[in-house]
């Protein structure tokens, strides 16, 4: 990972071994070690420069860096993603089956870290869950479900949702994710990604199901359920989203409306990041 990081995208394969070489001999570890050990470190740097080769040759040295994912973890999703799939630039809905099913059921659940991530959750007390389960966990979660919600749909306690929600989804799938939606995009450079696939991994990480939602969010409202009770104010008074812009404007437009209706159905906290996002995107 340090070489993939280190290394240009233009890197060549005539000056590959003589720019690990420079940067092997300029490392800590290079200057502390013996005649011995720096030996063994230049074949490690020479081994790993050999695996890069073949990858640099393809012109795949570049997506594995932009990816974000190592060697062997490119190696296995290209195993088992098309990045061909018409799926990947159909305008599709955020939780539509057939994407689900590209994406989880078809892609990362066959992933060697996430079936892992879950085998290790599992070895907790009484905690025994499927794929089947997290499909339910990620729906909702996306659709705007809370913890107690999660919990009883699932049969999960609140804190163990809490703990894959916020730490097994948001490391572990996340990644896997963003690696594979990326080698998606710089996969098909000649054609056009949807852009609700493109935002899924932020969908995702927030808990939001629709391009409109991830505007809000990306506008300035941080508060979910404010983001959720604004997103129907909006659909209910006929707005159709195209853009962040236009979204912007529409607010505007709305602003006085809801600072007239005397109750909101949000709670305090929400009410007043709403208030709050309001008076900062008229200023």
């Amino acid at each position: 990972m340090s070489l993939l990081e280190l290394l240009s995208e233009e890197v060549g394969t005539d000056d590959l071994l003589e720019i690990i070489m420079n940067l092997v001999s300029n490392t800590f570890s290079f200057y502390q070690s013996d005649e011995s050990e720096q030996e063994t470190l230049i074949k490690i740097f020479t081994h790993r420069a050999d695996n890069l080769l073949p990858y640099i040759k393809e012109n795949e040295f570049r997506i594995i860096k932009g990816s974000g994912s190592s060697i062997s973890d490119y190696e296995e999703i290209n195993g088992i993603f098309d990045f061909e799939n018409e799926i990947l630039f159909s305008d599709v809905e955020a939780l539509s089956d057939d994407w689900l099913s590209y994406i989880l059921d078809e892609g990362i659940y066959k992933l060697k870290k996430i079936i892992q991530s879950i085998d290790e959750f599992n070895e907790k007390p009484n905690i025994n869950i499927n794929f089947e389960t997290v499909n339910v966990l990620i729906l909702n979660w996306m659709k705007g479900a809370w913890y107690y919600e999660l919990s009883n749909l699932s049969g999960v306690s609140v804190n163990h949702v809490l703990e894959l929600i916020n730490l097994t989804f948001q490391f572990k799938f996340q990644k896997a994710l963003s690696s594979v939606i990326r080698i998606a995009e710089m996969k098909n450079e000649e054609r056009k990604i949807s852009q609700t696939i493109l935002n899924w991994t932020k969908m995702f990480q927030y808990g939001l199901d629709s391009q409109l939602k991830l505007d809000l969010l990306e506008l300035g409202l941080n508060d979910r359920v404010a983001i959720i009770f604004l997103n129907n104010y909006c659909i209910a008074g006929g707005y159709v989203h195209q853009s962040k812009n236009e979204l912007k404007q529409y607010i505007g437009t709305i602003t006085q409306s809801i600072y007239r209706t005397s109750q909101l159905a949000i709670p305090n906290i929400a009410y007043n990041n709403l208030i709050s996002f309001l008076g900062a995107i008229n200023k």
